[in-house]
């Protein structure tokens, strides 16, 4: 599974690199990310799933939440998407997620697409990948990928 993260990361930093993003604009991220399950606000998720947690260090570290918007699924697979916001001390990064978790044994994996910020992230692009495990309060895993930044109105520069 390592593997995979590896190969979706390495991706994902081609992507970016491709629309002309310099090197130096662009970090890696590699972290931890913890969630546990928490009450929805009205109507931010037609699931009523959410979850809070903590992103452990590097340059997304902070606190995070995360409301699950669509979700389909058999007794082996549960596709969804949401958006998790994550809230550093310079500012926040929307993140729109694309994720599928195995309900057998609470394995997932998610590729999440950059959407916004604010503060330091207002210009900011970029794809990560997370994958981890179903805990009895939430969810516990990794996220790894590369944010860039880019001129607004510019696209990528």
């Amino acid at each position: 599974m390592r593997r995979l993260l590896t190969a979706l990361s390495a991706l994902a930093t081609g992507v970016l690199a491709s629309g002309a993003v310099r090197a130096d604009q662009c970090k890696a991220v590699d972290t931890t990310i913890v969630t546990t399950f928490t009450q929805c606000a009205p109507n931010e998720s037609p699931w009523g799933i959410c979850t809070e947690g903590t992103v452990s260090s590097g340059l997304l570290a902070g606190t995070t939440r995360f409301a699950v918007q669509t979700m389909t699924g058999t007794d082996t697979g549960v596709t969804y998407t949401g958006v998790l916001t994550i809230t550093t001390r310079s500012g926040t990064v929307q993140i729109r997620d694309y994720g599928i978790l195995n309900p057998i044994t609470g394995q997932f994996s998610e590729i999440e697409q950059v959407i916004g910020g604010t503060g330091r992230f207002k210009h900011l692009s970029g794809m990560l990948v997370s994958q981890g495990i179903q805990t009895a309060t939430g969810f516990s895993g990794t996220l790894v990928g590369t944010l860039c930044h880019y001129n607004e109105g510019h696209g990528p520069k």
